[in-house]
């Protein structure tokens, strides 16, 4: 269809440069290149050895050459030394405008193109390029469709404009004059195929169904060798009258392709959907078993159809291909991509129904059950997604993935006893991440008012990580906060700022040891560090208000807790230490 070949992003500049090359028909080439054919020869020999080196036609065929080599920087040096060595050549300047454009450098494109424009101003050739050109420049497309009509008033034959106009017309939504177009061209052109193609296509669009039959249907035979108007047929037939006939020749359609292209697996798909759909269950399994059998070494194509059906909103045809491809390959993988593919495109409920259908044995389980757990709080469906994990948990009680997440969840709705729990059960088990269970523990401590035992889980998360900075940063603080190994404490926080140079928690850590040592004017430092990068920490503005305060600088400690409370309105602390500091 038109709607498919013509994209919503579709940029008309790209479009309309292929066309710009096509109108730009050799025609002139016989005489410039004097009848001789030359044979394929080493560009730089011909250059250098060639007695005719320096002459127009000379360099023309060279451009040539190295074109045809692939070497398109020597073929543009050539050409543009051969439009200079003749620069009254219309055709070279032609040629040499036809190549800027495909390379986009509109500016020197520009320059030739006005200049033939002046003297060819009814050229269609001519009128093809500055065609190219408008759509370079990002002109509207009613500018540009002005052009390709003028260029079909001066050759009403020229079917090449007729396609080009039609794509343009489509993206301005001009279907009507679209058709017209397209009707009056096939009656001058009636043996070309493209022009019965999109006139079908057009008559698709319009819903014209009867009109697009016909027409799809004589593009397919003009190239029975061609997939794409059998594929317009069988969407068109689809909207016909639901008989026998009509089933049977959408059968016979979708058999045509197959055996046109037995390789192309969204015939098969779709054919033994449609078996599918009309309760021909067998038919459906015997048309659907090659990709079965092709799934293994066929996975990317077969989820790039997967992907294209979710983004053309087809579920029906996106659930029966995953189903299909599970029951009969037992590969749990589809069940996720799918999930995944209908997360992305916000079919939450649907994301969770296939998360929920990957089986407990299967290696993605807990990345399923994380993944519906976390589209449930997306939504702030918090119980849900504990339950959902609770009984994942339950399943797989040693899952760290699992464990870590139910964890979280407790954490987040402030549930600390129960998040205490799990994590406490996640050092228990063997996994690199052992450390990151002991560190939320930590925390969760914290929380919970527990420093001493807090300290005890992060002083074994960093036995088992001696290097991570969040580790390092947390003790530390949680030392300065103590007043306890104030001189281990900074230490850590050098080492935890040495990996993460501009992190603000750290920086404001830094500070704040030092305030507890006593450097007060150090720590104003680090602390002015900190907040350069973060601005709107609480934490972060009330340390620079009591070291402000500590320096005598009482109305700065002022106006840095009056930031701080306009964050945290409630902060019974801070609203004290504006009191004493107002005495």
């Amino acid at each position: 269809m038109i709607s498919n070949i013509f994209p919503e992003n579709f940029k008309p500049a790209k479009f309309i440069l292929v066309f710009a090359g096509i109108f730009l028909i050799f025609s002139g080439c016989a005489d410039v290149l004097k009848n001789n054919s030359p044979q394929k020869t080493n560009v730089k020999t011909a250059a250098e050895k060639s007695p005719e080196a320096g002459n127009s036609y000379y360099n023309f065929v060279i451009s040539e050459l190295a074109q045809s080599h692939n070497d398109r920087k020597k073929s543009l040096e050539y050409l543009i030394k051969a439009q200079k060595k003749n620069p009254d050549s219309i055709f070279l300047k032609k040629v040499l405008a036809r190549r800027y454009l495909i390379l986009k450098q509109k500016e020197k494109a520009k320059v030739l193109i006005s200049d033939v424009m002046k003297k060819e101003p009814d050229d269609t050739e001519t009128l093809g390029l500055y065609g190219g050109l408008l759509a370079l420049e990002g002109s509207s497309p009613e500018k540009i469709i002005s052009v390709y009509k003028k260029i079909l008033s001066l050759d009403p034959n020229d079917d090449k404009a007729v396609i080009a106009l039609a794509f343009l017309m489509e993206k301005t939504n001009q279907r009507k004059e679209l058709i017209k177009i397209f009707e009056t061209a096939i009656k001058k052109s009636e043996d070309n195929y493209f022009l019965y193609f999109y006139l079908g296509e057009a008559y698709l669009l319009q819903r014209n169904y009867i009109e697009a039959r016909v027409t799809l249907y004589k593009a397919a035979t003009k190239e029975p060798q061609r997939i794409e108007p059998k594929l317009s047929l069988i969407e068109t037939i689809k909207h016909l009258e639901n008989n026998k006939k009509n089933k049977t020749e959408i059968i016979d359609l979708f058999n045509q392709i197959i055996v046109l292209n037995p390789n192309y697996v969204t015939p098969f798909v779709e054919l033994s959907f449609f078996y599918n759909q009309n309760g021909n269950y067998e038919k459906s399994d015997e048309t659907f078993s090659p990709v079965a059998q092709e799934w293994d070494i066929e996975k990317k194509k077969i989820t790039a159809l997967l992907f294209s059906y979710v983004r053309k909103k087809n579920l029906k045809k996106a659930e029966f291909l995953t189903l299909k491809i599970y029951q009969t390959t037992g590969d749990e993988t589809i069940l996720m991509v799918l999930a995944e593919l209908y997360n992305d495109a916000g079919y939450k409920d649907k994301a969770i129904l296939f998360y929920s259908s990957v089986p407990s044995n299967s290696f993605f389980f807990s990345k399923a059950m994380t993944a519906s757990a976390y589209i449930l709080v997306e939504s702030e469906k918090f119980k849900k997604a504990i339950s959902i994990l609770e009984k994942a948990v339950a399943i797989k009680p040693d899952d760290p993935l699992l464990l870590f997440t139910l964890g979280n969840l407790h954490e987040e709705v402030k549930n600390y006893k129960q998040a205490s729990a799990v994590y406490k059960k996640g050092t228990k088990v063997e996994s690199a991440k052992k450390w990151s269970f002991y560190y939320r523990l930590a925390i969760v401590h914290d929380k919970m008012g527990l420093k001493e035992k807090s300290i005890e889980s992060m002083e074994k998360a960093l036995e088992l990580n001696p290097e991570n900075p969040e580790v390092l940063n947390y003790l530390g603080y949680t030392y300065a906060e103590m007043g306890i190994n104030l001189e281990k404490a900074r230490d850590m926080v050098l080492k935890a700022l040495s990996a993460k140079k501009d992190d603000g928690y750290i920086l404001d850590s830094l500070g704040w040891i030092h305030f507890k040592m006593g450097n007060y004017e150090e720590s104003l430092s680090w602390l002015e560090k900190a907040y350069k990068t973060i601005k709107k920490d609480p934490v972060i503005l009330e340390h620079l208000g009591d070291v402000n305060k500590k320096l005598g600088q009482k109305k700065k400690a002022e106006s840095f807790y009056q930031k701080a409370l306009e964050i945290e309105p409630k902060n019974k602390t801070i609203k004290e230490k504006i009191r004493e500091i107002k005495k």
